[in-house]
């Protein structure tokens, strides 16, 4: 079936940042399998909380915004766009990104998780000060 991934960063663990001119933001995630399938990348329309979520009272997305690479070992998305202000440059509170498999694709990919120890996911932040 259809599978979608929540992600919200939390930029609350990085104030030193936050008022930084940003050149890029990279988010990397760890692959489980030997898959090289991508994943598209998504808004979601407003806050959501995966406690008591179900399929039935999901938090709708977003058109399409991004998709990502795939180097073998980690999923690579450029969320420059979607985690910074346009004018200022600056990090900007946001409800975070809706991870989906392309529809019409028929094998998985098994990802990390935020919470995974073994194998997190890296937000690579290039800032100046």
């Amino acid at each position: 079936g259809e599978q979608w991934l929540y992600s919200r960063p939390d930029f609350s663990k990085i104030p030193d940042i936050t008022s930084d001119r940003i050149d890029k933001v990279l988010l990397h995630i760890p692959i489980l399998n030997d898959s090289s399938e991508n994943v598209d990348v998504y808004i979601p329309q407003k806050r959501f909380c995966t406690f008591g979520s179900t399929w039935n009272k999901k938090v709708n997305a977003s058109g399409k915004v991004a998709s990502s690479n795939n180097n073998g070992r980690y999923i690579t998305i450029d969320v420059t766009s979607m985690f910074t202000n346009r004018t200022e440059r600056t990090l900007v509170y946001n409800e975070g990104l809706i991870l989906k498999k392309p529809k019409g694709k028929n094998n998985f990919i098994a990802i990390s998780t935020g919470d995974c120890y073994s194998a997190p996911q890296i937000l690579e932040i290039k800032f100046k000060k």
